[in-house]
């Protein structure tokens, strides 16, 4: 019945990353709010009204939002490329949002001990920008 009362609902991409995950707390929710697009950034803050800087703390060059943030700054692109560096080796080569949840996904699904590490690593890491 209660299958039937709630329907069908489309499937969440990003689940892998909020189950069997080991950070704290705080990144989890942080990581949750990035995936929905609902972090107070400085583009979103503005749109509501508020009278707060729009520009990215990190490098004053675009609108603060999640899509610059996390995958078009150069310092975050800096942080991602150093972070795979340390657990792989691998280069970081997103240039766009959905280029980077994309990569994200691909490298936190499995049950592998190297999926673990990434997802827990990502999420702190999110939290930390």
């Amino acid at each position: 019945m209660y299958i039937q009362l709630i329907g069908q609902q489309p499937r969440i991409e990003w689940k892998c990353f909020m189950f069997k995950n080991d950070p704290s707390g705080k990144a989890i929710f942080t990581m949750w709010l990035q995936f929905q697009n609902r972090l107070l950034t400085g583009y979103r803050l503005s749109s509501w009204g508020m009278d707060v800087g729009n520009t990215c703390v990190f490098c004053q060059g675009h609108d603060e939002s999640r899509d610059h943030l996390f995958a078009e700054c150069s310092f975050s692109r800096n942080v991602w490329s150093r972070l795979l560096m340390w657990l792989r080796g691998r280069p970081y080569k997103a240039m766009t949002w959905q280029q980077h949840f994309t990569w994200a996904m691909r490298n936190a699904k499995g049950r592998t001990v190297e999926a673990r590490i990434f997802r827990v690593v990502y999420a702190e890491t999110i939290h930390g920008v």
